[in-house]
Protein backbone atom coordinates (compact mmCIF):
# COMPACT_ATOMS: atom_id res chain seq x y z
CA UNK A 1 0.00 0.00 0.00
CA UNK A 2 1.51 3.23 -0.99
CA UNK A 3 1.03 6.07 0.92
CA UNK A 4 0.14 9.24 -0.44
CA UNK A 5 1.73 12.58 1.86
CA UNK A 6 -1.21 15.21 2.28
CA UNK A 7 0.14 18.63 1.61
CA UNK A 8 -1.72 21.44 3.18
CA UNK A 9 -2.27 24.00 0.79
CA UNK A 10 -2.62 27.54 1.74
CA UNK A 11 -5.66 28.46 1.64
CA UNK A 12 -6.56 31.48 -0.90
CA UNK A 13 -9.55 33.87 -0.74
CA UNK A 14 -11.31 34.20 -3.98
CA UNK A 15 -14.05 36.90 -5.15
CA UNK A 16 -14.21 40.12 -4.07
CA UNK A 17 -14.57 41.54 -0.11
CA UNK A 18 -18.21 43.37 0.94
CA UNK A 19 -15.96 46.81 1.65
CA UNK A 20 -14.46 46.69 -2.43
CA UNK A 21 -18.22 45.57 -3.39
CA UNK A 22 -20.14 48.44 -1.60
CA UNK A 23 -17.10 51.00 -2.83
CA UNK A 24 -18.19 49.75 -6.38
CA UNK A 25 -21.53 50.25 -6.13
CA UNK A 26 -21.34 53.66 -4.28
CA UNK A 27 -19.36 54.97 -7.05
CA UNK A 28 -21.77 53.54 -10.10
CA UNK A 29 -24.20 55.69 -8.00
CA UNK A 30 -22.85 58.83 -7.93
CA UNK A 31 -21.98 58.29 -11.46
CA UNK A 32 -25.32 57.35 -12.57
CA UNK A 33 -26.47 60.34 -10.54
CA UNK A 34 -24.85 62.93 -12.53
CA UNK A 35 -25.49 61.19 -15.83
CA UNK A 36 -28.96 60.99 -16.05
CA UNK A 37 -30.16 64.33 -15.29
CA UNK A 38 -27.40 65.38 -18.00
CA UNK A 39 -28.85 63.18 -20.43
CA UNK A 40 -32.17 62.52 -20.17
CA UNK A 41 -33.35 65.71 -22.50
CA UNK A 42 -31.57 63.86 -25.71
CA UNK A 43 -34.89 62.74 -27.44
CA UNK A 44 -36.40 66.56 -26.89
CA UNK A 45 -33.21 68.13 -28.33
CA UNK A 46 -33.51 65.74 -31.14
CA UNK A 47 -37.10 66.78 -31.80
CA UNK A 48 -35.89 70.70 -31.37
CA UNK A 49 -33.14 69.76 -33.93
CA UNK A 50 -35.04 68.43 -36.30
CA UNK A 51 -37.55 71.01 -36.18
CA UNK A 52 -34.76 73.72 -36.85
CA UNK A 53 -33.69 71.84 -39.62
CA UNK A 54 -36.80 71.61 -41.66
CA UNK A 55 -37.39 75.39 -40.93
CA UNK A 56 -33.59 76.24 -42.63
CA UNK A 57 -35.08 73.71 -45.48
CA UNK A 58 -38.19 76.26 -45.87
CA UNK A 59 -35.98 79.21 -45.51
CA UNK A 60 -33.35 78.16 -48.60
CA UNK A 61 -36.36 76.60 -50.28
CA UNK A 62 -37.98 80.40 -50.33
CA UNK A 63 -35.17 81.66 -51.19
CA UNK A 64 -33.94 79.98 -54.17
CA UNK A 65 -37.39 79.93 -55.39
CA UNK A 66 -37.62 83.89 -54.85
CA UNK A 67 -33.86 84.08 -57.17
CA UNK A 68 -35.79 81.69 -59.35
CA UNK A 69 -38.81 84.09 -59.84
CA UNK A 70 -36.52 87.30 -60.18
CA UNK A 71 -33.91 85.20 -62.85
CA UNK A 72 -37.07 84.81 -64.72
CA UNK A 73 -38.78 87.74 -64.76
CA UNK A 74 -41.71 86.83 -62.43
CA UNK A 75 -43.41 90.02 -61.39
CA UNK A 76 -43.04 90.28 -57.89
CA UNK A 77 -45.59 92.81 -57.61
CA UNK A 78 -49.15 91.26 -57.48
CA UNK A 79 -50.02 88.23 -55.51
CA UNK A 80 -50.78 85.82 -58.16
CA UNK A 81 -47.47 86.42 -59.70
CA UNK A 82 -47.10 83.34 -61.68
CA UNK A 83 -44.99 79.99 -60.68
CA UNK A 84 -41.80 78.77 -61.21
CA UNK A 85 -40.17 75.10 -61.61
CA UNK A 86 -37.67 73.39 -59.05
CA UNK A 87 -36.29 70.26 -59.71
CA UNK A 88 -39.35 69.27 -61.83
CA UNK A 89 -41.95 70.69 -59.50
CA UNK A 90 -43.94 73.73 -60.17
CA UNK A 91 -44.09 76.03 -57.71
CA UNK A 92 -46.83 78.98 -57.00
CA UNK A 93 -46.00 82.11 -55.96
CA UNK A 94 -47.20 85.16 -53.90
CA UNK A 95 -44.81 88.12 -54.61
CA UNK A 96 -42.10 85.65 -55.66
CA UNK A 97 -42.28 83.57 -52.70
CA UNK A 98 -44.28 79.69 -52.75
CA UNK A 99 -47.44 79.95 -51.45
CA UNK A 100 -48.39 78.04 -48.31
CA UNK A 101 -50.62 75.30 -49.99
CA UNK A 102 -51.58 72.33 -48.45
CA UNK A 103 -50.11 70.63 -51.26
CA UNK A 104 -46.89 68.47 -50.92
CA UNK A 105 -45.48 69.66 -54.32
CA UNK A 106 -47.03 72.86 -55.46
CA UNK A 107 -46.34 75.85 -52.53
CA UNK A 108 -43.30 76.30 -50.27
CA UNK A 109 -43.59 72.32 -49.48
CA UNK A 110 -43.11 71.18 -52.83
CA UNK A 111 -40.12 73.81 -53.36
CA UNK A 112 -38.16 72.39 -49.95
CA UNK A 113 -38.85 68.73 -50.87
CA UNK A 114 -40.99 68.06 -47.65
CA UNK A 115 -43.19 65.19 -48.09
CA UNK A 116 -45.72 63.38 -45.37
CA UNK A 117 -45.51 60.07 -43.75
CA UNK A 118 -49.14 59.72 -43.23
CA UNK A 119 -51.83 61.49 -42.24
CA UNK A 120 -51.43 64.91 -40.96
CA UNK A 121 -50.90 64.18 -37.53
CA UNK A 122 -47.99 62.30 -38.36
CA UNK A 123 -44.15 63.33 -39.08
CA UNK A 124 -43.37 65.23 -42.14
CA UNK A 125 -39.23 64.13 -43.42
CA UNK A 126 -37.16 66.51 -46.37
CA UNK A 127 -37.65 64.11 -49.24
CA UNK A 128 -34.62 61.20 -50.20
CA UNK A 129 -33.96 60.64 -46.91
CA UNK A 130 -35.41 57.80 -44.88
CA UNK A 131 -37.43 58.95 -41.74
CA UNK A 132 -36.45 58.93 -38.20
CA UNK A 133 -37.91 55.87 -36.08
CA UNK A 134 -40.18 57.24 -33.61
CA UNK A 135 -38.44 57.79 -30.23
CA UNK A 136 -39.03 55.21 -27.72
CA UNK A 137 -40.76 55.36 -24.58
CA UNK A 138 -38.46 56.94 -21.81
CA UNK A 139 -37.63 54.55 -18.80
CA UNK A 140 -39.25 54.80 -15.90
CA UNK A 141 -36.08 55.31 -12.62
CA UNK A 142 -37.79 54.79 -9.43
CA UNK A 143 -36.97 56.67 -6.92
CA UNK A 144 -35.82 55.69 -3.60
CA UNK A 145 -37.09 57.45 -0.46
CA UNK A 146 -36.73 56.98 3.43
CA UNK A 147 -40.15 56.48 5.29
Amino acid sequence: MSTQRMSPRPSRQAGFTLVELITVILILGVLAAVAIPRYSDLQGKARESKVRGIAGSLKAAAGIAKAQAVATGVSCASATAGTVTLEGRTIALNHCYPQALTSLTAGILGAANIESDGPPTSRATVAGRPPSPPAPPAPSVPCLTSA
